[in-house]
């Protein structure tokens, strides 16, 4: 199912790579907002145990594709998400996680 958007996903990093060409500031900007999605999720991924329930495996796993929704969001508005995504849903995501066994 995720795997259908995945040309999105690679048509909004072209785009994010050209405009980067662009205006690297900007780009900086936006990768900045983005680094603290990415790094939490990297902290999660590194803190898994085997014992991991399916329902946070499976939270994690939503949390990776929010994530990339995230990205077409910042880097390729025009290419629009099929779901609402910003920050604050992101870290209520995340903060859902948290609280899980």
């Amino acid at each position: 199912d995720r795997l259908l958007h995945l040309p999105r996903y690679l048509k909004a990093s072209s785009i994010r790579a050209q405009r980067a060409l662009i205006d690297p500031e900007k780009d900086n900007i936006k990768t900045k907002e983005l680094e603290t999605h990415t790094f939490s999720l990297d902290k999660l991924l590194k803190s898994i145990s085997p014992f991991i329930s399916e329902e946070k495996r499976k939270a994690m796993e939503e949390y990776f594709w929010l994530i990339e929704e995230y990205k077409v969001s910042l880097f390729a508005q025009e290419l629009k998400t099929p779901i609402p995504i910003s920050s604050i849903r992101l870290d209520k995501k995340l903060k859902e996680i948290e609280r899980m066994i």
